[in-house]
Order: structure tokens, then C-alpha cells, then sequence
């Protein structure tokens, strides 16, 4: 699984991702640049002008992190990494910077 996140991050820095990719949704996750999207009180709102590109990283981590993900721990994860992101966006964060900062995260936590 390290090796794994280490080539994600290697593909992050290299620009080597998309700028334009299926939105996420899911988990109490929803990563959109539509700033009228619905959501439940309960789902984590990344709101982004890069919503393609963080999804695509969400997508990412799922398969990296799927045989660890379940029924019930799958929403702590999801949420975590739209806390993550928004915690980056409001501190300003580049795009690059943002999904190096989630997978650096991502790989401190035990699922």
C-alpha cells in the first residue's frame, strides 16, 4: 500500500492526473464545483473549482485503500478526506499541495 501512495504522490507532482473527471459522491462525501448542488446536513461539501482533480485523487485512494474499507468505517474515511481537503482550501493551498497533504495524511491512519 505504501509503494502505492508513493506513486500516486509521484503522478501528483508530476501534474500527471485529470483536470476534468467524474465528480464525487458518496459516503457523506461530495466533491462538486457547483455551488447549488444538494446534500444531506450530514455530507462533507468540498466545494472547488477542482472538483474533477480531487475527485479523481478520491477515486484513487478508494482503490488503494479498498480492501481495508467496509460498510461502516468507508464513512469516516470519505469524510476525513473532504475534511482534509477543505482544511487546505481555506488555508489556500495550491491543487498540488492539497492532494500531496491528503495522501501524506491518509498514510499516518489505521482504517
Amino acid at each position: 500500500m505504501q509503494h502505492k501512495l508513493e506513486t500516486l504522490k509521484d503522478k501528483i507532482g508530476n501534474g500527471d492526473f485529470p483536470k476534468d473527471f467524474e465528480h464525487f459522491g458518496g459516503a457523506n462525501l461530495i466533491i462538486t464545483d457547483d455551488k447549488n448542488r444538494n446534500h444531506y446536513p450530514q455530507d462533507i461539501v468540498v466545494l472547488s473549482e477542482n472538483a474533477g482533480s480531487l475527485s479523481w485523487l478520491v477515486f484513487e485512494l478508494k482503490h488503494i485503500f479498498n480492501s481495508e474499507l467496509d460498510s461502516i468505517n468507508k464513512y469516516g474515511f470519505y469524510t476525513n478526506i473532504g475534511n482534509l481537503m477543505n482544511s487546505c482550501i481555506s488555508e489556500g493551498l495550491n491543487l498540488k499541495d492539497t492532494m500531496i497533504f491528503v495522501v501524506n495524511d491518509l498514510k499516518k491512519i489505521k482504517i
